[in-house]
């Protein structure tokens, strides 16, 4: 076979393209089915798939070594497709436990999907934000534990594309559900063993604070609470240990 006059050739991947060919199926299930993480997988194909086709007409090498990135990824996906198809196991309990590993991963991605489009209404507008969450099943009533599913979202949220901002000045404001929601939102942080330094640090990192005095006196007072009640928890743990 000789290649087209009209087509670039492109040889054969090198077998050290991808080092690893499970490295496409780990980013995949390790971050873009994690609601903690980004896309990465998402994220590296569209790039790969940029870079490949040169726009202004001039091949150069990055776009080879994209093509070849690609190729490489499809042929490991390939490859573990058939591997799995020839060594099927024949125990009924072995086929069920990878269905609902692959059924569970569907279900996290779904989710993510859904936290995805809160997460830009939510940046556009707080109120259009929330109503996407109710409507997407993400969100209860207040009084059927909303503040723990908008803590949970707020939580996940900056890894997704959430405005830090928006997280600190919800959780600053002296309402009732907002109050319930900081102090749902501080329980997801664990802060055994650290010191004050330590704690007040990872918990700044995952909001802005507000620019308000009251707001920044009410989500200090949330932390000083859980984390001194936490110190107190494991003290008397180690006690009895």
């Amino acid at each position: 076979l000789h290649p087209s006059p009209l087509l670039p050739f492109f040889p054969p991947p090198p077998p050290t393209a991808l080092p690893c060919r499970s490295f496409l199926s780990d980013i995949y299930v390790n971050y873009d089915c994690s609601l903690h993480n980004r896309n990465l997988f998402d994220n590296l194909t569209k790039s790969l798939c940029k870079q490949a086709f040169p726009s202004s007409g001039l091949l150069l090498s990055s776009h080879l070594i994209a093509f070849r990135a690609i190729v490489s990824g499809l042929q490991g996906i390939s490859s573990r497709i058939s591997r799995r198809l020839l060594q099927q196991s024949p125990d009924r309990h072995v086929s069920a436990a990878a269905g609902i590993l692959s059924q569970k991963l569907s279900k996290q991605k779904q989710i993510k999907r859904r936290y995805l489009m809160a997460t830009e209404h939510f940046n556009r507008d707080v109120k259009k934000g929330l109503a996407m969450l109710t409507k997407s099943g993400l969100l209860r009533s207040k009084d059927e534990g909303g503040a723990k599913d908008l803590a949970i979202f707020f939580k996940a949220g900056p890894a997704l594309g959430l405005d830090k901002r928006i997280i600190g000045d919800y959780i600053g404001e002296r309402e009732e559900f907002n109050q319930e929601v900081l102090r749902e939102f501080t329980k997801l942080f664990q802060f055994h063993g650290d010191t004050v330094e330590q704690a007040l640090r990872v918990y700044l990192e995952s909001f802005l604070l507000p620019g308000e005095s009251q707001k920044i006196d009410r989500i200090t007072e949330a932390f000083a609470q859980n984390y001194f009640e936490q110190q107190k928890t494991g003290s008397e743990e180690g006690g009895r240990d």
